[in-house]
């Protein structure tokens, strides 16, 4: 699920650097270093990943909650009355690690492609 995130913000930073080429040729004609607009893009991904992530483990834990207090399972049919849900802090801070890198890489990418721009190539195509 995280894979499948990733792409979206790689599609999403792309798109942006795509829609920001005339105000990224402004700031690198104007001295911007190529590794603040990396810097920049990095941010503005880890910024969208982070908040993916941080929803996902509010509604993972939600869901959590849910299952353990209102999900019965009929005893009759089977041989236990509740979903068994066990909430590992580890298991959480790996995935949320996990989470966190897979974004980071996911943002290398349309980070250096931006910092890369040309800006007489960028300002050329208004």
């Amino acid at each position: 699920m995280v894979l499948v995130a990733s792409f979206n913000i790689i599609s999403t930073l792309i798109v942006t650097v795509t829609s920001k080429v005339h105000d990224i040729g402004i700031l690198k004609s104007i001295g911007v270093p190529n590794a603040s607009i990396r810097r920049l893009f990095t941010k503005l991904g880890m910024f969208i990943g982070s908040m993916g992530t941080f929803w996902g483990v509010v509604g993972g834990l939600a869901l959590t909650y849910i299952l353990r207090t209102y999900v019965e399972v009929p005893a009759e049919i089977y041989s236990i009355d509740h979903v068994p849900v066990d909430v590992q802090l580890s298991d959480m801070l790996a995935i949320v690690g996990a989470a966190l890198f897979i974004t980071y890489v996911a943002t290398i990418y349309p980070a250096a492609k931006a910092a890369n721009l040309q800006p007489v190539d960028a300002l050329r195509y208004e």
